[in-house]
């Protein structure tokens, strides 16, 4: 079978459209209930096999690697929010009074200001 291809214009668009809807194909009522009765059928088997909260926020994020990875950012970035090295510190803070602080003297100067 061999097509052509070929410009339709928009009347012969809209013709064909028309047609189609004319002649829209109507389903079998024994198909809709079988179709009916399927789908109930899945919603049961659906509710029936419920997973927790927590199991389906594990799949929605990637499963156990992906939670690996998260947990080891989020790790590295509070120890690098709480104990910065150096270039960071000094990128954040400067070259400042309270760099220049120790962090024992921090709590007493902070009290003054």
């Amino acid at each position: 079978m061999t097509m052509r291809n070929r410009e339709l214009s928009d009347v012969e668009l809209d013709e064909l459209f028309t047609a189609g809807v004319k002649e829209a194909p109507v389903p079998c009522s024994n198909w809709m209930v079988a179709l009916t009765q399927a789908a109930l059928h899945a919603q049961s088997q659906r509710v029936a096999c419920k997973r927790s909260f927590f199991a389906e926020l594990r799949e929605s994020l990637g499963g156990w690697p992906a939670l690996a990875g998260l947990t080891a950012a989020g790790v590295a970035g509070l120890w690098i929010g709480v104990n910065p090295p150096m270039a960071v510190s000094d990128a954040v803070w400067g070259e400042t009074e309270l760099a220049q602080i120790a962090p024992y003297d921090l709590v007493f100067t902070l009290e003054e200001l």
